[in-house]
């Protein structure tokens, strides 16, 4: 079998809410309230994807939500450990040709700073985006968290940035 990219609907919504049926395999369902990740592979029938999310403590689990029509660099500086649950985007039309980017800039100096991901938007036209990791991202207090999306169309973005305060 060839591995073709395909686009992937995201919708969000509480954990009691209905999730919708007759959409596209591969599907995401993001419970807001209790930040379950669900998959359909069917279209109408839908799986637990990501169980490491609810076993988290509610109270300790944050967001930092990032909204613009331009170009985007947000800067979260921590201020307790953290490890890093998932990035979402959400555009208002199709992007195509842009990036984004999740940049660390340690405490400790510019030896330590990283690209810990980098997403290539340049051939699909996208609308919702998530990833979540599996491994443990973990960073310290005083790092900073720079979220980058080039957003060469203008549109309008939501981007929200998933942590777990350790």
């Amino acid at each position: 079998m060839t591995v073709t990219k395909q686009l992937t609907t995201l919708y969000w919504g509480l954990a009691s809410d209905t999730k919708p049926t007759g959409v596209t395999p591969g599907t995401v369902y993001r419970e807001t309230d209790t930040h379950a990740i669900w998959i359909t592979y069917d279209g109408d029938n839908w799986i637990i994807a990501d169980k490491r999310v609810i076993v988290s403590s509610r109270d300790k689990v944050k967001h930092h939500y990032i909204t613009g029509e331009a170009a985007i660099s947000d800067t979260l500086t921590l201020t307790v450990p953290i490890r890093l649950l998932s990035l979402s985007l959400h555009a208002a039309a199709a992007l195509a040709g842009t990036n984004l980017t999740l940049t660390i800039d340690r405490l400790e100096g510019a030896a330590y700073d990283s690209v810990d991901y980098s997403y290539d938007i340049a051939t699909a036209a996208v609308i919702s985006f998530l990833k979540t990791w599996t491994e443990k991202l973990c960073y310290e207090a005083g790092d900073k968290l720079i979220v980058a999306q080039s957003n060469t169309g203008s549109r309008l973005i939501g981007i929200d940035l998933c942590y777990e305060e350790l």
